[in-house]
């Protein structure tokens, strides 16, 4: 498979969202709450790329944030097709198993964040 930026497509991926579209990427400067942080990195215990899809809401829209998280998060990436440069097109993979924050936790920014766990597999290449 041609290396291609997964992480961008996600993140143009969540930016589709009618309502809680300021997503960024991780490292980047953070909008105003609600906003979404995609971090990229390697899960050693899988031994793979994995993006950790991070909802940031203010304190008391715990229930908008669990929803956005748990649901619209999986609308818009489970299943989610990207061809990559190499013209292969991969699919996008919720980490059920891995999905993280079951109660909200505090930010540095007074805002209240929960987290799902997404991958792109190598070895999933599906016809377009």
């Amino acid at each position: 498979m041609a290396f291609f930026d997964y992480h961008t497509e996600i993140v143009k991926q969540l930016k589709t969202h009618p309502t809680y579209n300021r997503v960024v990427k991780y490292g980047s400067s953070v909008p105003t709450a609600p906003y979404i942080v995609v971090k990229e990195e390697y899960d050693n215990n899988t031994k793979r790329q994995v993006f950790r899809i991070i909802s940031h809401f203010t304190k008391g829209q715990s229930e908008f944030m669990k929803f956005y998280t748990r649901k619209d998060v999986y609308d818009l990436l489970h299943g989610f097709k990207i061809k990559d440069s190499g013209g292969a097109t991969v699919m996008v993979v919720s980490c059920q198993n891995r999905d993280l924050g079951e109660l909200p936790v505090s930010s540095d920014d007074a805002t209240i964040s929960r987290e799902a766990v997404y991958y792109v597999p190598d070895s999933m290449q599906i016809q377009s």
